[in-house]
């Protein structure tokens, strides 16, 4: 397997550690990371990424990704 393959694979449980630390620009940078490998919308409604709720950016993601 590809390093690159394995460290995408994780992208939105490492988002939510950004999130869960108050680095949303980290957090966002690993969701869209996600999204560009097609991850699974589901995974945006964990209470992991509560603190982005109020942030634009994660609100234009939910509407992208039809949430």
């Amino acid at each position: 397997m590809k390093q690159s393959s394995a460290t995408s694979s994780h992208a939105t449980e490492i988002a939510m550690v950004y999130a869960s630390l108050g680095q949303n620009d980290e957090a966002m940078k690993w969701l869209q990371k996600g999204y560009d490998e097609r991850f699974n919308p589901g995974v945006l409604l964990r209470p992991g990424f509560d603190s982005l709720r109020a942030d634009a950016r994660f609100q234009a993601l939910l509407h992208r990704v039809g949430l």
